[in-house]
């Protein structure tokens, strides 16, 4: 039985991997989380913070596999790129590069996709082929530390797995995607009746299980991985969906992007607009084949999932 070190477990995606590790007969799991954190899980321990001068080595001893989902999180536009730096990247090599010294056979890193960009063409979606483009302090210290740990694997014989998933979604998912959820339940009219992008997602089921597919995958550390559910949506569409799933009724009006662009911009919004309205796809065909991976659950089932949570609170 192999042993797995977890960062950030009390997190949205890392609470998602605790559940599954934990619920499995092959690993051993340690979930790490902050000192002050709230959390109910046995044999969790607690580091007093995450920077670059944290010492791992007492926590190191026995590992043989690191999956690091802890980091500041957020849109890159609050906060300076120094303080995402400390967390996202320098936090993370300092870690990295503790786990190779230790003898740690495999570090999993959750990336994002936003290192390849904020959008993209119609139809056009990225690919394992298409270069790294971050915008924003977020992506920019994610790429950082991707770039940090390929030099670490390159000099040690630690394995580096670097996940770039989109927007995740599920139950107590934060951000772009729980925004929407609340603005369904509010039932107000709203303006997005003529959104005619095409977005990836990723439910956090999937997501955890191309986790645990990577974990010892023999393709996995051979370049970046990416994941999604393997159908994208418009954003109009998807609003339907949470809609009907939620048993909420909705109410969607046409106005044209550009002047939504416009008004957000009047409001400080308009990277929010900009996510909502334009497209950002991938195409995960590679990393499928690579992985003999595929979605283990549709979106129909995923946004059903979440509504059967939701329609509970």
């Amino acid at each position: 039985m192999k042993t797995i070190l977890l960062t950030g477990a009390n997190g949205f995606v890392g609470s998602a991997i605790y559940d599954a590790l934990a619920s499995s007969t092959l690993y051993n799991v340690i979930p790490v989380v902050r000192k002050g954190s709230i959390i109910d899980i046995d044999g969790v321990k607690f580091v007093d913070d995450f920077d670059a001068n944290s010492d791992w080595r007492g926590l190191l001893e026995g590992i043989d596999i690191v999956i690091h989902t802890a980091g500041k999180a957020g849109d890159g536009t609050t906060g300076s790129l120094e303080s995402y730096r400390a967390v996202n990247t320098a936090a993370t090599l300092n870690l990295a590069q503790q786990a190779a010294m230790a003898g740690v056979d495999r570090f999993v890193f959750i990336s994002s996709l936003k290192v390849n960009g904020e959008t993209t063409a119609m139809n056009d979606p990225i690919t394992e082929h298409t270069p790294a483009e971050p915008v924003g302090a977020y992506a920019v210290s994610k790429h950082e530390a991707e770039i940090g740990l390929n030099h670490i694997a390159a000099n040690s014989s630690l394995d580096v797995v670097t996940i770039r998933p989109p927007m995740v979604y599920g139950q107590n998912a934060k951000g772009n995607f729980s925004a929407l959820v609340a603005l369904i339940k509010r039932r107000y009219p709203l303006p997005f009746g003529m959104i005619h992008n095409l977005r990836s997602f990723v439910s956090i089921d999937n997501l955890t299980d191309f986790i645990l597919t990577a974990l010892e995958h023999p393709s996995a550390p051979k370049g970046v991985l990416f994941v999604s559910d393997g159908e994208d949506v418009s954003t109009t569409d998807l609003m339907c969906r949470l809609a009907d799933a939620i048993k909420s009724p909705l109410c969607l009006f046409p106005v044209p992007v550009p002047v939504m662009l416009l008004i957000a911009a009047a409001f400080g919004k308009k990277n929010v607009m900009r996510s909502l309205t334009g497209s950002f796809q991938v195409d995960i065909t590679g990393t499928c084949e690579r992985l003999n991976w595929k979605p283990t659950i549709s979106m129909e089932k995923g946004l059903a999932y979440l509504a059967s949570k939701e329609l509970h609170k």
